[in-house]
């Protein structure tokens, strides 16, 4: 199954779609888009609630004749992410975004040194807390999808095409690769597919099989306890209490404010935290 936008008066000039495979067509929801063959959107809902949405779009590379064009579907992915994260939707916004994140190490040319965003998408989307996939899994990997340019005789390679992904979303991605198309199929780009594991999320375990396995509290029998084992346990808290308030001096603190310099616990922080039975 599909679903396509393309504009009325130039069919063969624009469109983007989505297919959309049987099983996940039932849990279609809503599907919108921009009117103009730059961007669609489709919602699908599921157990529990939750509700995911995937987004296409193509964004012109920005000159003066394109800029109305360029600045319209920036805008039209703005509101559909705005309007989808705040009801708690997760999103998932892949294309063309004829724009690279990093160019020193997402165009090829050696005349690209520079680290900035050529999209101010791309900053916008990193303070929404969203991913660039690729980069989430392979931080200073090279990966080019496009060779539309060409710089006297040398092919200029970029990576114009990504999946975006929301926070919520980030920890079920298992894989980002790119894979050449092969005839009859023409393009200037690779294909880029992203893969997600969300069974848990879309066929979540029924809450009587998570009751029945789930791990039984513990109590402390206060009436059953006998004078020595209170005074063992008495002890061991008089012992191992003091301890907590030199954590700081063990790393905790860098550890919880994300130094980078300190990644693990220390092994005097580990044995400060080791529990006698």
């Amino acid at each position: 199954m599909g679903i396509w936008e393309h504009t009325s008066a130039n069919h063969h000039g624009k469109g983007v779609g989505l297919l959309i495979t049987h099983d996940w067509f039932k849990f279609l929801i809503s599907s919108s888009h921009d009117e103009n063959g730059r961007g669609v959107m489709a919602l699908f809902g599921f157990k529990r609630g939750l509700q995911l949405a995937v987004i296409n779009c193509y964004v012109p590379t920005l000159s003066s004749d394109t800029r109305v064009e360029h600045n319209r579907i920036i805008l039209w992915v703005k509101n559909q992410v705005e309007s989808l994260r705040t009801k708690g939707v997760r999103v998932i916004l892949l294309g063309d975004f004829n724009g690279v994140v990093n160019p020193s190490i997402d165009r090829s040319s050696t005349d690209h040194t520079s680290t900035v965003p050529e999209l101010s998408l791309f900053t916008w989307l990193t303070t929404r807390n969203f991913t660039d996939s690729f980069r989430l899994l392979h931080p200073t990997t090279p990966l080019f999808c496009n060779s539309s340019r060409v710089k006297g005789s040398r092919a200029v390679v970029n990576r114009l095409d990504m999946v975006w992904v929301s926070n919520d979303l980030a920890g079920f991605l298992l894989e980002v690769k790119s894979s050449h198309l092969v005839a009859p199929i023409r393009s200037d780009h690779a294909l880029v597919a992203a893969t997600f594991d969300v069974h848990t999320l879309v066929s979540p375990t029924p809450h009587h099989i998570q009751s029945a396995h789930c791990v039984k509290s513990k109590k402390i029998l206060v009436d059953a306890a006998s004078e020595e084992q209170w005074s063992d346990f008495s002890s061991q808290v008089e012992e191992f209490l003091p301890l907590y308030g030199q954590l700081e001096s063990y790393g905790l603190a860098e550890y919880l404010q994300g130094d980078p310099e300190t990644t693990y616990a220390s092994p005097e922080l580990l044995q400060t935290l080791h529990y006698r039975k």
